[in-house]
């Protein structure tokens, strides 16, 4: 047994220090691409018929590759040494004439990430590698390339698990796809030619553009897209893309309709440049209004939604009681939030954008419950903050979001 001291008989005298303080919110990261694209060379399991036997591979036949005798790739035939495209291949001595070969039997996808615009790709991948810079021309932080073998439907949850920003496919039969996506998720994409009648959607009509290289190259339709996109994703809060002058185009064809609702390139003196930096929104409601047609402004809208979500999720649900002082401590981290998002120009700085408790919502809800309505609507605003809402939090925020300047008015007044 341990001996006592004097200090086990007295009375503890100590000072605690505790902080309690709000968990900041980090601004999210602006610029993420996600280039959908259909490769039939990323599935995961082909056949081959070579006279009366079908043979399976993981891969393309090539040479180097490991060819199987049964479907399960359990039992080995060996290596491709040598390959005649539609003809034959291979294995050692022997040659297996080919009737069919590289038919889809386990459709499969392919992710690849670029940080930067410096890489190489195989020449067979020459495309896919311009098309990879001219996206990061635009200013854009990360590309992700995610081939599918099938269609773009069959890897929505690769979809859902990637962090993008924008997503665009240059498969022109997936276009409606990536629109119907986009706008039920409520994330960004880039389209060729459509009417999605969406602010989360922009779609691009011009037919046709000539790069400004050395051979002035004609790209059509959805070849186009990487190079929008890059410019799109990639343009800081603090403009909108109508400030760009297409460098890396030499002049563009202009759709045989002009329509509301196009991101359309014209031909201007100094290059091409965007005539209207909108979305394809055109119906509005109550609550759906002219300034979301913007595309700098409900890049703005998105930016505070999933920041605050992801805040919130991460940093407070289920770690505080419900009650008001505790739900000061995130109305103010998102007020701090706030005056990140106009220091970055999301947000105008000469406006009194805060957060606090929405008094209104708090009083329906507590009415909706059955608590008599005469003594809900008697109470001051301070006392409906403090009577918090079951598990609930009501924040309202009030705030302008900033577009960019676009258009001028000017008057003379000549004496």
């Amino acid at each position: 047994m341990v001996a006592m001291t004097i200090d086990d008989i007295k009375a503890t005298i100590e000072v605690i220090f505790k902080q309690r303080v709000a968990n900041l919110f980090k601004i999210g990261t602006k610029g993420r691409v996600l280039f959908a694209l259909k490769n039939t060379g990323v599935a995961s399991l082909y056949s081959h018929v070579a006279s009366t036997q079908t043979y399976y591979t993981k891969s393309p036949l090539a040479v180097g590759v490991m060819v199987y005798s049964d479907n399960e790739c359990a039992t080995e035939v060996g290596e491709i040494d040598e390959y005649t495209a539609g003809t034959s291949f291979v294995i050692g001595s022997n040659t297996y004439s080919i009737s069919t070969e590289n038919t889809i039997v386990t459709h499969g996808f392919r992710k690849r990430v670029f940080g930067s615009a410096v890489f190489n790709l195989e020449s067979d991948e020459a495309k896919l590698e311009k098309q990879i810079k001219q996206i990061f021309n635009g200013g854009v932080v990360e590309v992700t390339v995610l081939e599918y073998s099938n269609n773009l439907s069959s890897v929505v949850e690769q979809l859902d698990l990637i962090d993008w920003n924008w997503l665009f496919t240059t498969d022109a039969g997936e276009q409606t796809t990536v629109a119907s996506y986009c706008k039920e998720r409520k994330r960004f994409g880039l389209v060729y030619n459509l009417q999605s009648d969406s602010m989360f959607v922009v779609s691009c009509d011009n037919p046709s553009a000539v790069l400004a290289d050395e051979a002035e190259t004609i790209i059509n339709t959805v070849d186009i897209l990487p190079i929008l996109i890059g410019v799109i994703a990639g343009c800081p809060y603090t403009m909108s893309i109508s400030y760009k002058v297409f460098n890396e185009l030499k002049s563009v064809t202009l759709p045989a309709t002009i329509r509301y609702g196009q991101c359309t390139l014209y031909n201007e003196e100094e290059g091409v440049r965007v005539a209207s930096p909108v979305n394809t929104l055109t119906t509005l409601t109550e609550n759906i209004t002219e300034d979301m047609k913007s595309i700098a402004i409900v890049e703005g809208m998105q930016r505070l939604k999933e920041d605050i979500i992801y805040a919130f999720r991460t940093a407070y649900k289920g770690k505080y009681k419900n009650k008001y002082d505790n739900q000061c401590l995130f109305f103010s981290a998102c007020n701090y939030y706030l005056e990140q998002l106009e220091e970055l120009g999301v947000l105008d700085p000469d406006y009194d954008n805060h957060v606090d408790v929405n008094v209104a919502k708090q009083r329906q809800m507590w009415i909706a419950v059955g608590k008599d309505p005469d003594e809900i609507n008697s109470m001051k605003d301070l006392e409906i903050k403090k009577l918090t809402f079951k598990n609930m939090i009501y924040p309202l925020v009030n705030a302008k979001f900033l577009d960019a300047i676009e258009g001028m008015s000017m008057e003379v007044d000549m004496y």
